[in-house]
C-alpha cells in the first residue's frame, strides 16, 4: 500500500492508530506515527558480536501491509547482513569486527521512518589464543540462567594472548580445573576474547557454569577478566582509564543484552562474596576499578534499559 493510499485510509477511520511504546518514540518521525508501525526495541545504539546474531528489530504493523525495508544508511562491503530485510523482522549478524554503521527503516521504499546506530564488537575465539584440551570431567556443572555478569582483574600486569594462555594452564594444572575458569577476558585494547565455553549443553543445561568467584560460581553467572593490576600499592599495580572503562561498559552491554542477564545485575567479584557471606573477601577487581563500578552499572542499566 501507498503511502498516500494508507493516508487516505486514516482520514476515513479504516485503520486504528495504536500508540508506540516506550521511550524510544521521540526517535521516529511523524511518519510512524500516521502508518501505525512499531519499532522494537527502543533503543539508541546497538552493540553485536562478530559472527553472533545482534539485536533483533520488528516493525509491528497495525493496519493493511504496505512496502517497508530495512537498509544501511551508507552501503559498503563490510556491513553485516539483514536477514529477512523486506519482512516486518530484521535480524543482523555482523560479519565483521569494528564496523559502525546505521540502520534504517524505510517505509514505501523512500520514506525513512526510524534510524538506529549500530557498532559491532570484537570477540575473538579460542583459537585466537591457541587454547589447549580442556579437561570435561573437571567441570563443576551447567547453569540455566545467567544470574549476573561479574567483574574482574588478572591482578599483574600481563596483557596479550599469551596471558590468556597462560592463565589457562595456571587454571587448569595448579586449580585442577576442566579450562579457564573466566568466560571472557578483556586485553587492555578493549578487545573481548572468548574463555572458557559458555553456550555448551552440560547436565541437560544450556550454559557451563564458570569458576572464577570462589563458592558463589552459579550467583556470579557469566564471568568476565579484564587483564591488569587495579589494586593500588602493590608494585605492578596500574590506573584503569576511561578507555577502558568505556570498551568494558560497551562488551558488558554486548553480553549482557545477548544472553538476556538482568539490567540491574552487573556484579563485581568482592560484592559477590560478601553477598554470599564470605568474610575475607577478595580485593578483586581492584580498588581503581572499584571507584567507577557504581558509574559503570549506572550506564549499562541505562542503556540495557532502553531496549
Amino acid at each position: 500500500m501507498h503511502i498516500e493510499t494508507l493516508k487516505e485510509s486514516l482520514d476515513r477511520g479504516d485503520i486504528t492508530i495504536k500508540a508506540i511504546a516506550g521511550e524510544g518514540e521521540a526517535q521516529c518521525n511523524d511518519m510512524v506515527r500516521q502508518t501505525g508501525l512499531r519499532i522494537t526495541p527502543n533503543v539508541s545504539q546497538v552493540y553485536a558480536f562478530r559472527g553472533h546474531e545482534g539485536d533483533k528489530f520488528n516493525a509491528e504493523v497495525f493496519g493493511p501491509a504496505y512496502d517497508i525495508e530495512w537498509r544501511w544508511k551508507d552501503t559498503n562491503p563490510w556491513e553485516p547482513t539483514i536477514e529477512d530485510y523486506f519482512l516486518s523482522k530484521c535480524e543482523i549478524t555482523p560479519r565483521y569486527s569494528n564496523w559502525e554503521g546505521t540502520l534504517q527503516l524505510y517505509v514505501d521504499k523512500r520514506i525513512v521512518v526510524c534510524e538506529k546506530a549500530v557498532q559491532i564488537l570484537v570477540l575473538k575465539d579460542r583459537s585466537d589464543w591457541n587454547a589447549v584440551a580442556i579437561k570435561p570431567e573437571d567441570f563443576s556443572g551447567g547453569m540455566d540462567e545467567l544470574k549476573a555478569l561479574t567483574i574482574h582483574h588478572s591482578s599483574n600486569s600481563n596483557d596479550g594472548p599469551e596471558e590468556i594462555l597462560r592463565i589457562q594452564r595456571r587454571h587448569i594444572n595448579w586449580n585442577d580445573w576442566g579450562d579457564i575458569g573466566y568466560h571472557f577476558v578483556m586485553t587492555k585494547d578493549g578487545i573481548l576474547w572468548e574463555g572458557r565455553t559458555l553456550e555448551r549443553d552440560l547436565d541437560g543445561k544450556p550454559y557451563v557454569k564458570g569458576a572464577h568467584t570462589g563458592g558463589a560460581n552459579e550467583a556470579a553467572g557469566l564471568g568476565i577478566c579484564m587483564l591488569g593490576n587495579y589494586q593500588p600499592g602493590e608494585f605492578d599495580s596500574e590506573p584503569f582509564p576511561d578507555a577502558r572503562k568505556r570498551a568494558f561498559i560497551k562488551n558488558a552491554i554486548a553480553a549482557m543484552a545477548r544472553y538476556d542477564i538482568n539490567s540491574e545485575a552487573l556484579r563485581n567479584h568482592r560484592h559477590v562474596q560478601v553477598s554470599s557471606g564470605n568474610n575475607k573477601p577478595s580485593l578483586c577487581p581492584g580498588k581503581n576499578v572499584l571507584d567507577v563500578y557504581c558509574d559503570m552499572v549506572r550506564t549499562v542499566r541505562a542503556q540495557l534499559e532502553e531496549r
